[in-house]
């Protein structure tokens, strides 16, 4: 949906005249007009504004990435549902608009910009190193202070057959760079090599949620069980978006994400 169609669905929804929704922006008339004519755009102020006005009226607007949309909030949505639909939006967008294939491969420079797309919208801190220490158990990922130094050797290993490549995934698990998010975005990261380097990729969707999480769990120590889960699920559907869809779905799915699928986003 463009700018303009989305305002005049905004009215319509709310049965604004356009005088009556620029008085509620506080801003001109004439200015709504443009809006809808599709003679200009919202600086980020007057979008501010607007997003807050439809907030407000238990409505979200999204956009622009893809196009604008309207959202009615009637439903109350946690804050972990919403991490989910509009991340899965945006991986989404990755897929559609081609951006998954021209990111920079297997290096720490393309896994931000990975994890910026997905979740850009929803972190200030999105693709950038971690400032704290993680844990998840018992297990400790690697110290904040030597992050950096860890990043740079894992972008140094190779990825020139299979098991070189599982084996550069396992260690920046390990590093965990981001504050949250890894996982999702360390995924399509190993897609990106594996498309590149073997013409395949994971169909996440054939890997049992348990199997895969034990499977990373013990990977720092012997990472055969991970590579032989992954290798059993590889497909050579890299342009398959059905398998795409369905690998997103799966990778939330092992985070604990299944509220929205995929499919039902785009």
């Amino acid at each position: 949906m463009t700018f303009p169609e989305v305002v005049k669905e905004m009215r319509a929804h709310l049965g604004l005249s356009q005088e009556e929704l620029a008085a509620g922006l506080g801003v001109a008339f004439a200015t709504v007009n443009r809006w809808e004519n599709g003679r200009s755009l919202p600086a980020s102020a007057a979008r501010k504004k607007l997003s807050d006005f439809c907030l407000a009226h238990h409505l979200e607007l999204e956009g622009p990435r893809g196009g604008y949309r309207l959202r009615s909030l009637e439903v109350t949505e946690t804050v972990e549902q919403r991490e989910e639909r509009v991340s899965k939006m945006r991986a989404l967008e990755l897929f559609d608009t081609g951006e998954i294939d021209r990111i920079e491969v297997g290096t720490f420079r393309g896994l931000a910009r990975i994890h910026e797309a997905l979740f850009g919208d929803l972190y200030d801190f999105a693709g950038r190193v971690r400032q704290v220490n993680l844990a998840k158990g018992s297990f400790r990922f690697a110290p904040a202070m030597y992050l950096e130094e860890a990043i740079k050797k894992i972008e140094a290993m190779p990825e020139d057959s299979f098991d070189a490549i599982v084996e550069k995934y396992v260690e920046m698990n390990v590093a965990h760079p981001f504050r949250e998010g890894n996982g999702r975005s360390m995924r399509l990261w190993l897609d990106c090599m594996l498309k590149r380097s073997l013409g395949q990729v994971v169909d996440w969707s054939r890997i049992d949620r348990e199997e895969y999480l034990l499977a990373m769990e013990r990977s720092p120590v012997k990472d055969l069980e991970i590579k032989h889960l992954l290798r059993s699920a590889l497909t050579d559907g890299t342009g398959d978006r059905a398998v795409y869809m369905k690998g997103i779905d799966a990778s939330y799915r092992y985070e604990g994400y299944s509220v929205y699928r995929t499919e039902e986003l785009g």
